[in-house]
């Protein structure tokens, strides 16, 4: 049983298509056309683009569109289902998910943090003057002079 690419490439070579007229007649690049031949989709942009670009081929060199699409997704999944079993034996590695989760917690705190004294700042601003108000003297206290001279009567 051939796979998704060498099926891809044996159709084309068939009728004596080249790389290149398919890539001229479909402006997708030639490295695309190169990778989804050599099944090596991971140098591909994504999957909504990967399947536009096999219909493309395959209508280009007389194959049924989303026969190669369905195709292409079994391959998909025969790659996905391989690389699932080598992971069971590879080495776990340290995930930088957890640097970034304490940056982001630091920022958060120092934000918070900044905030807090910045609320504290007014509210010591607000409080001294309240306290150079109640300084004042007022009229009711008797303290307050009447500066103004009136005529006598």
């Amino acid at each position: 049983m051939s796979s998704f690419g060498e099926e891809l490439r044996r159709e084309r070579e068939l009728r004596g298509i080249t790389l290149r007229e398919i890539a001229d007649s479909t402006k997708i690049n030639i490295r695309f056309l190169e990778a989804l031949e050599n099944n090596d989709f991971k140098h591909l942009p994504g999957e909504i683009f990967n399947k536009g670009f096999v219909r493309a081929y395959a209508a280009h060199i007389g194959l049924d569109p989303e026969r190669m699409v369905n195709s292409y997704l079994l391959e998909l999944s025969r790659q996905a289902e391989k690389e699932k079993g080598q992971m069971k034996f590879a080495p776990i590695l340290k995930s930088e998910k957890p640097k970034r989760r304490r940056s982001k917690l630091i920022f958060i705190i120092l934000v918070i943090l900044a905030a807090l004294a910045a609320l504290i700042l007014l509210r010591y601003r607000q409080w001294s003057i309240a306290g150079e108000i109640s300084d004042i003297p007022s009229a009711e206290d008797g303290r307050v002079e009447d500066s103004r001279s009136y005529p006598a009567k």
